[in-house]
């Protein structure tokens, strides 16, 4: 029987051995700076582990965005562990505080809501079925002066040009400001001195305005 072929074994290659003994070489010359590295990478990981978690706990924030006027639903508000740092004094602890009352201004996804968010059930004035409640800034002053709840006002909106009425008669639901706040202007429009009630029907034209800047309402000339 014929002897079995051998083969000979392969023989490392020449040109690696340089590039091996240098690497060797530039570990030999940083061993120090790794190790510091290493020693301050483990320093890194005991202090995080064992550090204190800030302190937290669960408010209700906006899961989706709530626009003016819209009605809080269970859809568009969470509960969510925010660290106290964040959490302003008013904040809503519970889903229930907020629960079915309508916002006043609009509320981006990820803010925390408080009280003074939205509209309480305590209104001065019924709001009947059929209508939606929408906040407002009054035109001048004098007007809020002398507005009352259960009034009719009229709304404007600002346009491109000038102000254009939208919707039908408001009726006052509510007044938030008092008349010595000051003079309004034109950046104001984080200001809401009241909130009125309207038609549900009117609602989405209403709430495609106060998008674009504040509603403006304003006593019917007797």
């Amino acid at each position: 029987m014929p002897p079995a072929p051998r083969f000979a074994a392969p023989t490392p290659s020449r040109s690696a051995a340089p590039h091996v003994r240098r690497f060797r070489i530039a570990l030999y010359r940083f061993r120090h700076l790794l190790a510091a590295f290493a020693l301050l990478a483990a320093l890194w990981w005991a202090v995080s582990s064992f550090a204190p978690a800030p302190d937290s706990r669960a408010v209700v924030v906006a899961a989706s965005e709530i626009r003016a006027g819209e009605h809080i639903s269970e859809t568009n508000i969470e509960l969510r562990e925010i660290p106290e740092a964040g959490i302003p004094p008013d904040a809503a602890v519970d889903l229930e505080d907020v629960l079915g009352d309508p916002a006043i201004i609009g509320i981006q996804p990820g803010t925390v809501l408080t009280t003074a968010m939205v509209a309480s059930p305590n209104l001065g004035h019924t709001l009947h079925s059929g209508e939606v409640i929408v906040p407002v800034t009054f035109a001048d002053r004098g007007s809020l002066s002398v507005a009352r709840p259960g009034q009719i006002v009229w709304l404007y909106a600002n346009t491109d040009e000038e102000a254009a009425r939208v919707g039908s008669e408001a009726r006052v639901l509510a007044i938030l400001s008092a008349p010595e706040a000051g003079l309004l202007d034109s950046g104001g429009e984080d200001l809401t001195d009241g909130l009125v009630a309207v038609q549900a029907s009117e609602a989405r034209v209403l709430l495609d305005a106060l998008s674009r800047g504040p509603l403006r309402a304003v006593l019917p000339a007797t």
